[in-house]
């Protein structure tokens, strides 16, 4: 039997956009620069004014602190309105303006290093707003603007194209000055400029080729669109949201950002301020902090020059995630899993910082092993005993390593999972182990989702989403195997509760298999191949969801019916063995792309040898996480979904689940401060 506590202090990022440094990558967001070469000389202040707009010279300032900034950027979007709103000036005069930001631009980034991606703004074109869809305009504009400079010219349609940023990421500029309210001149189109048909064609592509879009414009959505263009936008964006990292927009002036709340997906959208000093607003820049390989941004980097400054210059005005304290969560996570191997705790933030194993006694492992047996009385003192006991584990954890945690999540130990009859139990009573901590506790994270109609697991691919979204699908290899594949998440088969149990039958009995040594000494029993194959579990079609009562009752006698027949407990193990290989072969196929292995499954060398074996045949690539992530990932989620229940925030995604609703899960109990 393992009889094992694991405390663990782990300083992770629990933030929804987690990157390796060889993905991050940065790139910087230029608007509404409105250039005005009338700029007054006289004026007191060179860089500008709050009437006048921006001199050449407040140009030539931003890109050198663009150009300096010790961040560098992968590429610059520049996204529209460079004319001055309050000058007439013909297309032959604002063409060759806009030709002149570009000499500027191209000088100061080299374009084969920092691809520059500019977009059509409604000050961009005479007369201003009224911008045409055919192509005539366009053709000329590119040339004279020297935009043909930046744009491959098979590319340019009516103002909107697209380019590769890597094998992962896409961006799509769109020229949303064709669906703005002020043009006249597009209001009888049902697609102006054939925008829609490309961009669905677009994103279309870029969802079968596995990639992401990051969509970029200058008007943004909503009540700056004729009506009828705007649902047509916004329809499209809901069927493509598997396929969009972000939107990114300027027009509005203004700092702030919307959320796309599709079906399941929420996309967000990000409106940068301007250059431009109208209105009283400093100048501004933004530098975003994204992943390479899925388009998340990870922080905004937002910088201003006050022009009230005796020597004004370009500084940071925010970082989004230290400002709005995304770096600065800290949570605690319990676990204990199915294959009883121990209670799980870590305090989470960005780092590992301690981690230690402390023993359970063998009390505790029988309280525990034998819950499913007790009566209705001795299971509600054992759920406050087990509360009680994980209160003052958290405490004692917290204490040792001087933790202030915000929030802690515990999963508890689960004793029944039948959502097919609207039940699950976690042992582990939240008020009980509230009275020894003076920060909040979230208990009790499946029952809500049962309710809406869902299986109230698997619970985390809802984090991985967020946590593990540089990874294609992601496998964990714990008592059960389970898997988030692309839309949908499910429990495989058993897996480290399978060859436990058979190692708790050899003689002398032993704990697991370590590195499949025994197992790979085996060979195939085929009668007992055949009857786990017949589960009935298998024929059920995802989302789907098991646990130990199932195990208990339909696997449990298959293995002691072949052990009273004489098949030795080597070979039931290496017959299991390939029978999770052949379960979970099957669940992947037709997926190809990068899988991440976690859980204590990880540590199996045969398991994960076979399983890469057969997997790569199919294209499929095994990663397998870093050792603390491996044992400690589910407490880490756990962490996870308390700090989005304390945030009053989704946890739980019935994508996965097969519920008909995302919820807010878990029970939230009051420290005893």
């Amino acid at each position: 039997m393992i009889k094992r506590l694991f405390l663990l202090s782990i300083i992770y990022l629990v933030n929804k956009n987690a990157v390796k440094g060889s993905e991050i990558g940065y790139f910087w967001q230029l608007t509404d620069i409105h250039m005005n070469l009338f700029y007054n000389k006289s004026s007191t202040n060179p860089l500008g004014d709050y009437v006048q707009g921006t001199p050449k010279k407040l140009v030539q300032t931003v890109l050198k602190f663009m150009k300096n900034e010790k961040k560098k950027a992968d590429f610059v979007m520049w996204t529209g309105d460079n004319i001055p709103p309050f000058y007439p000036m013909n297309n032959t005069e604002i063409e060759t303006e806009i030709a002149e930001l570009t000499s500027m631009i191209k000088n100061t980034f080299n374009q084969n290093e920092v691809p520059i991606f500019p977009v059509l703004g409604n000050h961009d074109v005479f007369k201003v707003d009224q911008m045409p869809a055919d192509m005539k305009f366009y053709r000329t504009f590119l040339n004279r603007t020297h935009w043909s400079s930046l744009i491959d010219n098979g590319n340019w349609k009516a103002g909107f194209y697209s380019r590769k940023l890597n094998k992962h990421l896409k961006i799509i500029v769109l020229n949303t000055c064709l669906y703005y309210n002020n043009d006249k001149l597009t209001i009888m189109d049902e697609d102006p400029g054939g925008q829609f048909k490309w961009l669905s064609q677009q994103l279309q592509t870029i969802k079968k080729n596995k990639m992401k879009a990051l969509i970029t414009s200058h008007v943004p959505p909503g009540d700056r669109f004729h009506r009828k263009f705007n649902e047509k936008f916004l329809t499209i964006i809901s069927k493509h949201k598997r396929a969009i990292s972000g939107l990114f927009f300027g027009h509005n002036h203004t700092d702030t950002f919307r959320v796309f709340t599709a079906e399941e997906e929420d996309i967000p959208m990000y409106l940068s301020p301007p250059l431009a000093p109208f209105l009283y607003k400093n100048p501004s820049v933004r530098l975003y902090k994204y992943n390479k390989k899925t388009g998340k941004i990870d922080d905004i980097f937002q910088y201003y020059l006050n022009l009230t400054d005796k020597n004004p210059e370009f500084k940071l005005e925010y970082s989004f995630k230290a400002t709005y304290g995304l770096e600065n969560a800290h949570a605690v996570g319990v676990m204990s899993g199915t294959s009883l191997d121990g209670l799980d705790i870590c305090y989470v933030h960005f780092y590992i910082d301690e981690a230690e194993t402390v023993e359970y006694s063998d009390e505790w492992y029988e309280k525990l092993f034998n819950a499913g047996s007790l009566t209705a009385l001795g299971l509600v003192k054992l759920n406050i005993d087990y509360g009680h006991f994980i209160g003052k584990e958290i405490e004692k954890f917290v204490s040792k390593y001087n933790l202030q945690p915000d929030v802690a999540g515990s999963h508890g130990h689960t004793i029944f999972h039948e959502p097919s009859h609207g039940l699950t139990f976690q042992l582990g009573c939240g008020e009980s182990s509230s009275a020894y901590l003076s920060f909040p506790l979230v208990t009790n994270f499946r029952m809500k989702d049962i309710v809406y109609g869902g299986q109230g697991a698997p619970l985390v691919p809802s984090a991985e989403r967020f946590l593990f979204n540089n990874y294609e699908a992601c496998l964990n290899l714990g008592g059960i195997a389970n898997t988030h594949l692309e839309d949908t998440a499910f429990d495989i088969c058993p897996c480290n509760m399978l060859l436990n149990h058979i190692c708790q039958r050899l003689k002398p009995p032993r704990k697991y298999d370590e590195d499949g040594h025994i197992s790979k000494g085996g060979k195939l029993v085929k009668s007992y191949e055949d009857a786990l194959e017949s589960l009935q579990y298998y024929q059920i079609k995802p989302p789907k969801s098991t646990g130990r009562e199932w195990f208990e009752k339909n696997v449990i006698p298959i293995i002691e019916s072949c052990l009273k027949s004489g098949i030795s407990p080597q070979d039931l193990l290496y017959t299991s063995t390939m029978h999770i290989v052949k379960r979970i072969t099957s669940a992947f196929s037709g997926f190809k792309g990068n899988l991440l292995i976690t859980g204590g499954g990880a540590f199996n060398s045969f398991l994960i040898s076979l399983l890469s074996e057969k997997l790569n045949k199919i294209g499929i690539t095994l990663i397998v996480a870093e050792k603390d992530i491996v044992e400690y990932k589910e407490a880490l989620i756990f962490a996870f979904f308390a700090v989005k229940r304390l945030l009053n925030e989704p946890n739980v995604y019935g994508e996965y689940t097969g519920s008909n609703i995302n919820s807010i899960s878990g029970a939230l109990h009051s420290g005893s401060n």
